[in-house]
């Protein structure tokens, strides 16, 4: 199970001149105004007031919800800091409902809002507090976009009013609220649109799904799937009396203690993490890379696990204090039993459980409070299901496979799976960290190498772990290794520079990331400096192409997937000393911005410039086109021009 993680920010496209219109004249009228108000002029000590910040987006822009988008890489979503001395801020400013749109350039759905949306901020005022004014500070960082073109993130200060707190006993309707119209919680937006049919992967169905499913792959393990028949006899002998007869409720009746025993084990495990992590936490877990660096190492320990070659425990002090419990049929008995059996299972299924909780914390939209206790819930109904089922019907007993070596087959191939996972969220911690080690080809070859492990396992030929099955493999399990060796054939096949799909590709980083990345890649390569492409240009006497973008542009990744890589525009490109400049880095992007907007007048992303080998600009920039025979002639233009000022620049008909 792999997911999208969050960097900071989006940065669109832009086509700078509209019909005859200058790039600078679209930015003289801001695109947001923003403007600070209070709920009340007044408020008294315990009472609660708001601070409603209001932005007047002009037309044909948007900007994005308060709600980060879970994605590798995502718009700047808007961050409301409100403050107030002697003022406690209670949760986190709220929005409208935003309008969700599924974004196929980052594979994700995007929450935005148009017109004039209105966030606020609740203030508790303390009992304590005197008489007198209050000065409020409030910021926000947003990114204002078109459906072409976006600004960088921009931080603005906010005017508001004054707060007179005045003396007097609280009033009842200030107490438990701020007297303003509830608005959609941030954390729980609307569900999202579906996009090609299908939902978005944040969804709480598919989310319970997944928790379902792994429920049912953690039955097919040698701890639990012997424990079904052995539970059901241990069920019927207590529901018989010496004479034979069967006790009152009879066996259905100790079978659903028992699994409510296993359900109310495992919900109180996703309350315990609901309540440690809560719905502020979790809405960061996603975009922290220490907190995907645990979840790499986790689900390597995870995985090791599964493949038998490490043993997790439950601590030793809980397995003997549940391992005494009274074996009788009595209500409390059985549903300790319940309990006992979530310790005893817990070497097969703490995997599992590790893997919807890394879910749940992960999530990025929906009640994250609330979908680790529903997230266990489920998964605990999943493995409990067939102890209550086979107890209605004892004659499906008879039916059930034997246990044997398959149950440690089913269980080591999810523990290659896990592997492959534990990779994607070390990638999500190495871009944020920008160690720059996991790049796409170096992803893949670890993917390939897990996937192509994972079939030789299964065929008995790689002997990892205590439970690696024997050789020759059987049909069925000869059917999984030739899917894992298909998916591992697949990774190599990406090695070689062929294009991967979009579903996979979104689990890669950008493919010029990394140390050695250009190496290994077919797109032509860029210099990361301008510096270093006029110094380029003056010796090799070539003009230089310019692609000024962002880490987070969806246009920008558009271009380079659909336009950049046509074979006239390709030809084009490849007679340019190419530079290409990321302007959305916090740590180099300011100064690449300056220039940018000294030498275009315009700091819209993406923007594509022709230089002539001094760096002296030569044509008109332009922005996002989708079509590639005209940004392939806007470059032979741009090469023309330069050609005919520079007499020994590369001449057009050379290739």
């Amino acid at each position: 199970m792999m997911f999208r993680y969050l960097l900071p920010f989006l940065c669109a496209a832009l086509s700078l001149f509209f019909a005859g219109g200058d790039a600078a004249h679209a930015q003289k009228k801001p695109a947001a105004v923003w403007s600070g108000s209070l709920s009340r002029p007044d408020a008294r000590p315990g009472e609660k007031i708001a601070v409603q910040i209001e932005a007047a987006v002009a037309p044909g822009y948007h900007i994005y919800s308060v709600v980060p988008v879970k994605a590798e890489i995502a718009p700047q979503s808007t961050e409301i800091t409100v403050t107030a001395k002697g003022l406690t801020p209670v949760g986190k400013a709220t929005e409208p409902t935003p309008k969700q749109v599924n974004d196929p350039n980052f594979n994700a759905v995007i929450g935005m809002h148009e017109g004039a949306p209105v966030f606020t901020q609740t203030l508790q005022v303390p009992k304590s507090a005197k008489p007198g004014v209050v000065t409020v500070s409030a910021t926000v960082y947003f990114m204002a976009c078109t459906d072409r073109a976006c600004l960088p993130p921009k931080e603005v200060k906010v005017t508001v009013p004054a707060i007179k707190i005045t003396a007097g006993a609280a009033r009842k309707e200030f107490v438990e609220t701020a007297g303003v119209p509830v608005q959609t919680a941030t954390d729980t937006p609307p569900a999202p649109p579906t996009f090609g049919g299908t939902q978005s992967g944040d969804g709480l169905g598919a989310f319970l799904a997944t928790a379902f499913g792994a429920g049912l792959i953690a039955l097919a393990t040698p701890c639990v799937f012997p424990l079904i028949p052995v539970t059901l006899a241990f069920f019927t002998k207590q529901a018989t009396t010496d004479t034979g007869e069967t006790k009152s409720g009879g066996v259905v009746k100790l079978a659903a203690l028992y699994c409510l025993g296993i359900v109310v084990a495992f919900t109180a495990i996703g309350a315990v993490l609901s309540a440690t992590v809560g719905a502020a936490g979790a809405n960061r877990l996603a975009s922290n890379p220490w907190v995907n660096l645990a979840f790499g190492v986790l689900f390597v320990v995870f995985a090791l696990s599964l493949l038998e070659v490490i043993e997790l425990k439950p601590p030793a002090f809980l397995a003997k204090r549940l391992g005494s419990a009274p074996k009788s049929g009595t209500t409390w008995s059985v549903l300790g039993m319940g309990l006992t059996f979530v310790v005893a299972a817990f070497t097969c299924t703490a995997p599992f459980i590790g893997t919807v909780l890394v879910a749940a914390a992960s999530a990025q939209t929906g009640s994250q409070w609330v979908r680790p206790i529903l997230g266990m819930t489920t998964f605990a109904l999943a493995l409990a299901l067939p102890f209550f089922v086979f107890a209605l019907f004892p004659s499906l007993l008879a039916k059930l496979p034997k246990s044997g070596a398959w149950l440690s087959t089913v269980k080591g191939a999810m523990g290659w799976i896990e592997l492959a996972a534990a990779v994607k969220f070390l990638s999500n911690a190495d871009q944020v960290f920008e160690w720059q080690l996991l790049n796409t080809p170096t992803i893949l070859a670890l993917w390939a190498i897990v996937f192509l492990g994972g079939g030789f396992w299964l065929l008995g030929v790689l002997r990892v772990g205590f439970g690696a099955p024997d050789a020759p493999a059987p049909p069925l399990r000869a059917a999984f290794a030739a899917l894992f060796f298909a998916i591992g054939a697949y990774c190599v096949y990406g090695l070689t520079g062929r294009p991967l799909d979009s579903f996979t590709v979104a689990y890669l980083p950008p493919s010029d990331y990394g140390v050695g990345a250009k190496a290994g890649a077919t797109e032509l390569a860029y210099l990361p400096t301008l510096e270093a492409g006029i110094a380029q240009a003056k010796a090799e006497n070539k003009p230089i192409f310019v692609d000024f973008t962002g880490y987070t542009c969806t246009n920008c990744r558009w271009m380079e997937k659909n336009v950049f890589v046509k074979p006239a525009v390709e030809a084009e490109l490849s007679r340019f000393v190419r530079v290409r400049l990321v302007t959305d880095n916090r740590l180099t992007g300011a100064a690449l911005q300056e220039y940018q907007e000294k030498t275009f007048g315009t700091v819209e992303l993406p923007l594509y410039a022709v230089l002539d080998s001094s760096g002296k600009p030569v044509t008109k920039p332009v922005g996002k086109t989708d079509s590639p025979d005209v940004f392939a002639a806007f470059l032979r233009g741009g090469r023309e021009t330069v050609a005919a000022t520079q007499p020994n620049v590369t001449p057009v008909a050379q290739k």
